[in-house]
C-alpha cells in the first residue's frame, strides 16, 4: 500500500519535472524540413545568383551526359550537383510568365505534455530583391498539376498560408487561410506534416515560417527556417522568366538533356523559349 501511495504522490512531481525539461525548447519542434521537387511543374529549373563560369557550365554538361549514359545516375544526383554550384531550385505550374514557386516539406512535432494547438501560420519575408543577373537554367516538362496542401503569396502583404482546393469544375483554386477553416493539434512527439508552396512573380525572396501556437494558457510564436531551426538559412523563393536580365541562360533540351546557350543565335532560332 505504501508503494502505491508513494507512486501516486510522486507522479505529479515527475510530470512537472518533465514539463520543465520540455519548456527549455519551443512548443513545436521542426523536423525533416526539406525542399520538395515539383515533379509535375510545367517548367522547372535552377537560378544561380552568381553567374556560372564557362567551366561550371561545361561540368554540368558532362553531368547530364553521364546521367544519360548511366541509368543509375538519379535526378537527386543532379540536384546535388546544382546545389553544389550554388543553384536554387525554381518551378512554375504554367509558363515562363506564371508565378514561380518553391516547395518545402515541414514536419511540426509537439513538444509539450499537453496538446499544442496551431492557431496561425504565415511567412515572414526577410528580404525582397530583384532576381536580375546570375544564371538561369530551365527545362520544359510535358504536363503540370497542383497537388499541394498550403500556399503563400510572397508578393502580398497577406502572407498567411492558404489552402489549395479543387472546385466543382475540377479547377484548382486558392481557398481561405488554412487555419480559419481547419484545426490542427500537435501531440507530444507526433509529427504534423505540411507541404508549403511559396510563390512570387516579382522577387528573389528570403523568408521564414512563423507558427502561432497555444497550450493551456500559454501562447508562443515558433520560427522555422530551411534547416528546421529558428536562426539558420532562410527559405528562398525566386521569380524567374523571360523578363529578367540574366548574365547567362541555358535551356535543357528535352530528349537530349543538352544545355543549350540562350545567347547562341542558332539556339534562339531553334528553341523559342530562350
Amino acid at each position: 500500500m505504501l508503494a502505491i501511495v508513494t507512486s501516486f504522490m510522486t507522479a505529479p512531481v515527475n510530470d512537472a519535472l518533465k514539463d520543465i525539461q520540455l519548456e527549455k525548447k519551443p512548443a513545436l519542434i521542426a523536423e525533416d524540413v526539406r525542399s520538395v521537387p515539383g515533379d509535375d511543374d510545367a517548367i522547372y529549373g535552377w537560378y544561380f545568383p552568381k553567374a556560372l563560369s564557362t567551366q561550371q557550365v561545361d561540368h554540368l554538361r558532362r553531368v547530364y551526359r553521364d546521367m544519360r549514359a548511366d541509368q543509375s545516375y538519379s535526378g537527386e544526383s543532379i540536384d546535388q550537383e546544382m546545389i553544389h554550384e550554388g543553384g536554387i531550385r525554381v518551378g512554375s505550374e504554367g509558363s515562363l510568365d506564371s508565378p514561380f514557386v518553391s516547395r518545402h516539406r515541414v514536419n511540426l512535432v509537439g513538444n509539450r505534455s499537453q496538446r499544442v494547438r496551431v492557431n496561425d501560420m504565415r511567412a515572414r519575408v526577410l528580404e525582397r530583391k530583384s532576381p536580375d543577373g546570375g544564371t538561369f537554367i530551365f527545362k520544359r516538362q510535358a504536363g503540370g498539376g497542383v497537388a499541394d496542401l498550403l500556399t503563400v503569396n510572397l508578393d502580398s502583404d497577406d502572407t498567411r498560408l492558404y489552402s489549395v482546393k479543387e472546385d466543382d469544375n475540377g479547377e484548382i483554386k486558392v481557398g481561405s487561410p488554412f487555419l480559419d477553416e481547419e484545426s490542427r493539434f500537435a501531440e507530444l512527439g507526433e509529427p504534423l506534416p505540411f507541404e508549403i508552396v511559396a510563390a512570387t512573380l516579382n522577387c528573389f525572396c528570403t523568408w521564414e515560417l512563423v507558427v502561432e501556437v497555444s497550450y493551456e494558457n500559454e501562447h508562443e510564436s515558433v520560427v522555422v527556417r530551411s534547416d528546421g531551426t529558428s536562426a539558420g538559412k532562410p527559405f528562398e523563393t525566386v521569380a524567374a522568366g523571360q523578363w529578367w536580365e540574366y548574365e547567362s541562360a541555358y535551356q535543357i533540351i528535352p530528349g537530349s538533356d543538352e544545355l543549350m546557350d540562350c545567347n547562341d543565335p542558332a539556339v534562339v532560332n531553334s528553341y523559342s523559349a530562350c
